[in-house]
């Protein structure tokens, strides 16, 4: 390298120090070019990031930031001892994983957090800051996204361990932005070395992250999904059921995965009504055809599972992601759902229309039912009556009576379906597990599949632990007496049961993959 272009190289960390990243971004290119050329470029281009990311936590719009942040905290730990009952659970030790700046030091459960919110005054202003902050770190960039980049081009395993060295020194300095772009570089390479799987579990699976700040755990999924996405569809013995999951590499689109998501769960929603409709007749009676087809649909849902809750995180991000998941796993899926309501709505016709006939019967006006049926909607009982003859105030003709019985069937379909539902749910939970179980599948099956058996035990442990997940959470949440904020507590943690269930499957199938760790530290 001639003096011209080590002047330049150091003209390039300079305007690196502005830290604006559209300028960094122009100069990856030419930096990286000349760092491959200097002997000692990565110890430079090293030692200059150490330096900036120095300078960057302490930019005034950064302390700020944690200011307001610490502040907000604060107001709540000091409102936790006014308001709650209990003193809110006491967190270990500082881990050099993690940082106060980040996360409080308590930790609260999802309702105990909620109710806390609701009934502290937080000054409108560190409201403001903390949302901002929050939104900076899902859609500002820094600098550091490109310059890591360049280290780890010029050498991953040096770059990696600069990485987890500022993570472990970062003495409660951790800064999202930093956190969230180290993700996002981590996403971006082939393989990634152990200690940094570990690191990026440790970020998916805490709680107090996904709840403050949630682009880190976003990220952190994605670094998880895509690299175990690449394990499964890249071995050899691939089977066929993953054949729509390797269309979707390289698993970057995620509107394309939410697809193959859905999609991939109304398969095991499927799958589950088939085996369990033949699985409930008596086991003398069972055909050779029917253990096959049995045993089709269990080795379909065997294979699927695992795929499926890897990427289930992506579902569960959407609004009403966490309720279709629940509700396709006991069958009722979108497609059945609809057929399921399309049949109690006709049913309620049925009713509807009979009581008119009941009304004809003792000679009863039709307006008392009518109202019983608007169920206080007033301006549902005045549409309806308005068909009725003034003078008779019965209905003139069949004609008539139908486009009333179409208004209120709906709404009293609606009011059956709180009292039919959850009896539906936990009716189909314990058919299915008493079908899905190990005991139950030895009898169906006999000796003949017994080494097929063998194989899906691990599955019937996921589906065991995710019907009970799933019926508790929609019991919950269809309870009369439960508030909203009562509702969003029993979906958070669901949320999180299930991730936690979704982070051990994925450590057992990188630890079944093991080439998708590199050998570098």
């Amino acid at each position: 390298m001639t003096s011209t272009e080590k002047e330049e190289l150091f003209q390039a960390f300079d305007l690196c120090a502005s830290m604006n990243p559209d300028i960094v971004a122009q100069l990856s290119p030419r930096i990286l070019e000349l760092c491959n050329t200097l002997s000692d470029g990565y110890e430079l281009l090293e030692e200059q990031t150490r330096d900036l990311l120095q300078r960057y936590i302490q930019l005034p719009v950064k302390q700020t930031e944690r200011r307001a942040i610490l502040r907000f905290f604060s107001i709540l730990e000091n409102s936790a001892v006014k308001f709650l009952d209990a003193p809110p659970q006491r967190q270990d030790e500082p881990d050099t994983h993690q940082s106060y700046a980040l996360i409080p030091r308590n930790f609260y459960s999802s309702r105990t957090w909620l109710e806390l919110l609701g009934k502290t005054e937080i000054p409108e202003q560190v409201t403001a800051a903390v949302d901002a902050a929050r939104r900076r770190n899902e859609v500002v960039d820094t600098i550091f996204l490109h310059l890591f980049r360049i280290l780890l081009k010029l050498d991953s395993t040096r770059a990696n361990r600069f990485f987890l060295e500022w993570i472990d020194k970062g003495e409660g300095m951790l800064d999202p932005d930093i956190m969230r772009d180290m993700l996002r570089v981590w996403f971006e390479q082939d393989t990634l070395p152990s200690a940094i799987w570990q690191q990026v579990f440790f970020w998916a699976e805490n709680q107090q992250i996904q709840r403050h700040w949630p682009e880190i755990t976003r990220w952190a999924d994605r670094v998880l999904r895509k690299h175990t996405f690449l394990s499964l569809v890249q071995q050899p013995d691939r089977p066929p059921q993953l054949n729509s999951l390797w269309m979707c590499q390289p698993f970057d689109n995620e509107e394309r995965l939410l697809r193959w998501t859905k999609h991939t769960l109304a398969r095991i929603g499927a799958s589950i009504i088939q085996f369990r409709v033949h699985a409930e007749k008596d086991v003398k009676a069972f055909e050779d055809w029917e253990l096959a087809l049995m045993l089709t649909e269990l080795r379909t849902i065997n294979r699927l599972i695992t795929p499926f809750m890897i990427g289930a995180d992506i579902l569960w991000n959407t609004p009403d992601g966490p309720l279709l998941f629940a509700m396709s796993i006991f069958g009722f899926t979108s497609e059945y759902l609809r057929i399921w309501h399309h049949s109690l709505t006709e049913l309620c016709k049925k009713a509807v229309r009979r009581l008119f006939v009941i009304d004809l019967k003792l000679n009863r006006k039709h307006f008392d039912t009518i109202r019983k049926l608007s169920f206080g909607i007033e301006e549902l009982y005045q549409r309806a009556i308005s068909e009725l003859d003034a003078l008779t105030e019965r209905f003139d003709s069949l004609e008539q009576r139908e486009k009333v019985v179409n208004l209120l069937a709906p709404v009293y379909a609606s009011y059956r379906e709180e009292k039919i539902f959850p009896a539906e749910i936990r009716h189909r939970y314990w058919k299915s597990m008493r079908v899905f179980h190990e005991d139950m599948l030895a009898n169906i099956f006999q000796d003949r599949y017994r080494s097929d058996i063998d194989q899906i035990l691990p599955m019937l442990r996921i589906l065991s632990t995710i019907f009970a997940s799933c019926r508790r959470y929609l019991t919950l949440r269809r309870t009369p007496t439960t508030d909203t904020d009562e509702v969003l507590a029993y979906e958070q943690d669901f949320i999180f049961e299930m991730r936690q269930l979704r982070i051990s499957i994925i450590r057992e199938t990188i630890a079944q993959h093991s080439h998708i760790i590199s050998d570098s530290s």
